[in-house]
């Protein structure tokens, strides 16, 4: 593998990492896939490399995300907070807001009547709310990953 210390953005570093994710989820399928084979059968995979690849990327991206969340300690309650919206707008989003008379269905017998707590037009303000003040704390954070940086050993490339 060939490696680089490189100074990289935060945003920059999420992306990176989601490169090194993929190189690690591939040389797991390797791994698995190429195991075990028939005696006398071609050896596609060279499973003890791709073991070592896997080892050291593993050791990397702990290294990369340990880097990460290190930098992001100034916005970790804005982190936290995104979270909680977003499970609360899915919560909204998903919100049944059958109100009146709704006829009999299958196996009924009589018409049922529903009554909202949350009506839907209460419903779709609070959607819009919670939307807007989640793009309001995304935006923070995307501002802070994009001029805060840290120095990373990055890959350039897992051949040879």
């Amino acid at each position: 593998m060939k490696i680089n210390k490189i100074s990289m953005s935060l945003s920059a570093a999420l992306t990176y990492k989601k490169r090194v994710l993929g190189w690690l989820n591939s040389a797991t399928a390797d791994i698995t896939a190429n195991n075990s084979r028939k005696e006398g059968q071609f050896e596609e995979v060279n499973v003890r490399k791709r073991l070592e690849d896997r080892r050291v990327l593993v050791s990397h991206m702990l290294d990369l995300k340990t880097k990460m969340n290190a930098a992001t300690m100034p916005i970790f309650q804005l982190i936290l907070e995104i979270g909680e919206l977003k499970s609360e707008l899915s919560m909204y989003n998903s919100l049944r807001t059958t109100q009146g008379v709704v006829p009999a269905g299958y196996r009924e017998e009589k018409d049922s009547v529903y009554i909202a707590v949350v009506g839907r037009k209460e419903r779709d303000q609070k959607v819009e709310e919670l939307q807007n003040k989640l793009d309001q704390i995304q935006s923070q954070i995307d501002a802070f990953n994009n001029k805060t940086t840290i120095q990373v050993d990055k890959i350039e490339s897992i051949a040879g």
